[in-house]
C-alpha cells in the first residue's frame, strides 16, 4: 500500500474532489474538526505527519462499506481508508467492508474473492466480510422481470442483517453524481414526470428495505460521500493509488437493465438538447434538492409541533392515530409541505409505502378533508373517521378477504414482520410450538371478554374501539390447543405464561411520538 505512506502528499494529488469528499464525508458522521482539512490547507510538508499522530481515549466509530469490486466501491474504500488515516487524531474510524455476492452467475464467487484481496491487501481495511444471496424458486422465477429492483432488495437485506449482527449502524455507498443523472433519465423514460425531480440524498437516509429486515430497522443511516463528485473521480483515485478494480459485464449490456441503457444515452450527450445535458440537469436537480430539503424540514417542523401540542396521537394499543386539523393552519401551508405531511402521517398506520402516492392524490385528498366532510374516508390503505369537526381518527383499512395476514413465530426472541405494520416477538423461556398469529375475529373477542383471566379489562378495551379497528389487530393463536393466547398490542399475558412484544414498523414512531414523552 505505497499510497499510504504519505497520506497527505496522495490527498493532495486529488485535488478538489478530495476536499468536497472529506467535507461531505465530515458533516454525515458528525465530525466538527477534521485534522485533514487543516492539514492539507496550511500545507504542511509531507514529512511533518504529526498532526495525524493517534490521541488515546478516542472511542472508535465503526462505519461499513458496500464494496461490489467496481470502480465507485472501490474508490469509496479508498477515500474511507484515507480519511480514517488523515484524522486518526480526532477520531478513530474502523471500516467494516461487505462485498454482496449475488450468486447469479457461476464465477460470481471467485469474483467475491478477489475483490476480498484488493480490500485487505491494497487498501487495508479493518475487516471485510462476503455475504452470499440465497434465491428461492419464486424469486428466480422472477428475476426475468425486474432483475435490477430485486437484487437490490435481496442486496440491502443481507447488508442490513450483517451489520445488526456486527453491531454498525452506518452504511457508506457509492453513489456519484452521475447517478442522481442516470436516475433523473430513468424516470423520464419511465413516465414518472413527478420522480425526475427526485434527488438522492447523501445522508440521514434510513437504509433502504431496513424496517422489513428487523425491528428499528429504520435506525440505520445511509451516507453518499461520493455523490459530489463525478464518476471520473473514481477512475482518478484507483489509479493514484494502484488499486485494481473489477467491471461487471452485465452493466455494459444496454438491454439488460434500463440504467444500463440509460448509460449509453448520456455517454452520447452531445446529441441530446441543450435541455438535457449534464450541466442543465445537474443545476436541476441542486435546485431541487435545496427545495426538497426545505420540504423535510418544515414537514418534520410541523409534526413535532403537532405531537408536542397533542394534536397528532398515537394509540399503540390499536396502531391508529388521532389527528385534530386546523384548517387555516393547513391551509396556509406550503403545497409541497403539505404533501409530505399527509404521505408521512398516513404511513404511520398504513401497511403500504405512502411514498409513492402521487401528489395530485394527495391534494385532491386534502381538499376533501377540509371540506369539513363528517363521512368515513379512504385513503392510502388508511380508513379516515371523524370524531368531530376539526378531528379524525386513522386506522388501518379493514383486511379484504383475498389480503389475511398470517404470520408463525417458531422460535423464542425472533421478530416476524405482520401486516407490514408490527414486528411481533415471543419473549417466552419455553416455546415449544409454532404459534400463529392472526387477525383478530369475532371468536376471539368473545373468548377474551368472558373466558380469559383479563376479561374484565379487555372488556372495556373492547368497549372503547369501534369494530373495524378490532378487526385489524393481531392475535396470537395456538394451532394445537386451538386457543387465542393473546392480543400482543396491548401487552396481554394469559395462562399460558407467554410474553409478547410488538414493535411498529415505522420508525417515525419513535423519533416523533418518544421524544415528546
Amino acid at each position: 500500500m505505497v499510497w499510504l505512506d504519505d497520506p497527505l502528499a496522495f490527498a493532495r494529488r486529488l485535488g478538489p474532489f478530495w476536499t468536497r469528499f472529506s467535507a461531505d464525508l465530515t458533516a454525515s458522521i458528525g465530525l466538527s474538526r477534521p485534522a485533514t482539512a487543516a492539514a492539507v490547507a496550511i500545507g504542511r510538508s509531507s514529512t511533518d505527519l504529526s498532526v495525524l499522530a493517534p490521541q488515546p481515549g478516542l472511542r472508535p466509530t465503526r462505519l461499513a462499506v458496500a464494496v461490489s469490486g467496481g470502480v465507485d466501491s472501490v474508490a469509496l474504500a479508498v477515500l474511507l481508508k484515507l480519511y480514517s488515516v488523515l484524522n486518526r487524531a480526532v477520531i478513530d474510524i474502523c471500516i467494516h467492508a461487505y462485498t454482496v455476492d449475488h450468486a447469479m452467475r457461476p464465477e460470481s464467487a471467485r469474483e467475491a474473492a478477489a475483490v476480498t484481496n484488493v480490500l485487505l491487501n491494497q487498501i487495508g481495511v479493518s475487516a471485510h466480510s462476503v455475504l452470499q444471496l440465497t434465491w428461492s424458486p419464486s424469486d428466480l422465477a422472477r428475476l426475468d422481470s425486474a432483475p435490477e429492483t430485486l437484487a437490490r432488495r435481496a442486496r440491502y437485506s443481507a447488508l442490513i442483517r450483517a451489520m445488526h449482527s456486527d453491531g454498525i449502524d452506518t452504511l457508506a455507498v457509492a453513489h456519484t453524481a452521475d447517478d442522481n443523472i442516470e436516475t433523473f433519465f430513468m424516470n423520464l423514460l419511465r413516465r414518472r414526470s413527478s420522480s425526475c425531480l427526485r434527488v438522492i440524498p447523501r445522508s440521514g437516509a434510513a437504509v433502504p428495505c431496513a424496517q422489513e429486515t428487523f425491528p428499528l430497522g429504520g435506525n440505520l443511516r445511509l451516507i453518499r460521500p461520493l455523490l459530489s463528485c463525478p464518476k471520473d473521480f473514481s477512475y482518478d483515485v484507483c489509479r493514484a493509488a494502484n488499486v485494481t478494480w473489477f467491471d461487471d459485464p452485465t452493466n455494459r449490456d444496454p438491454s439488460f437493465t434500463l440504467r444500463n441503457a440509460v448509460r449509453v444515452l448520456i455517454a452520447h450527450q452531445d446529441q441530446l438538447p441543450q435541455a438535457l445535458r449534464l450541466s442543465s440537469i445537474e443545476t436541476v436537480l441542486h435546485t431541487v434538492s435545496v427545495r426538497r430539503k426545505f420540504v423535510r424540514t418544515e414537514c418534520r417542523s410541523i409534526l413535532q409541533t403537532l405531537v408536542k401540542s397533542g394534536e397528532l396521537k398515537y394509540d399503540t394499543g390499536t396502531g391508529s392515530v388521532t389527528w385534530k386539523i386546523d384548517n387555516p393552519r393547513y391551509l396556509n401551508a406550503d403545497s409541497d409541505v403539505m404533501i409530505s405531511l399527509i404521505k408521512t402521517i398516513v404511513g404511520i398506520v398504513s401497511a403500504t409505502d405512502s411514498k409513492d402516492i402521487p401528489s395530485w392524490k394527495v391534494i385532491r385528498f386534502l381538499r376533501t378533508l377540509l371540506a369539513g366532510n363528517n363521512r368515513p374516508l379512504t385513503f392510502g390503505g388508511v380508513l379516515f373517521n371523524p370524531i368531530d369537526g376539526l378531528s379524525w381518527s386513522l386506522s388501518r383499512q379493514p383486511f379484504s378477504s383475498s389480503s389475511i395476514p398470517i404470520g408463525f413465530i417458531t422460535t423464542n426472541n425472533e421478530s416476524i414482520l405482520w401486516d407490514h405494520r408490527f414486528w411481533i416477538s415471543c419473549t417466552s423461556k419455553q416455546l415449544h410450538q409454532t404459534l400463529v398469529i392472526k387477525p383478530l375475529s369475532a371468536s376471539d373477542i368473545t373468548y377474551f371478554k368472558y373466558k380469559s383471566l383479563h376479561r374484565i379489562r379487555y372488556r372495556q378495551f373492547f368497549e372503547q374501539v369501534p369494530a373495524k379497528v378490532l378487526s385489524t389487530l393481531p392475535v396470537i393463536y395456538d394451532p394445537i390447543c386451538a386457543k387465542s393466547l393473546a392480543i400482543p398490542t396491548i401487552d396481554a399475558e394469559f395462562g399460558s405464561g407467554e410474553q409478547y412484544k410488538v414493535i411498529p414498523r415505522n420508525e417515525i414512531l419513535f423519533s416523533l411520538f418518544n421524544d415528546a414523552n
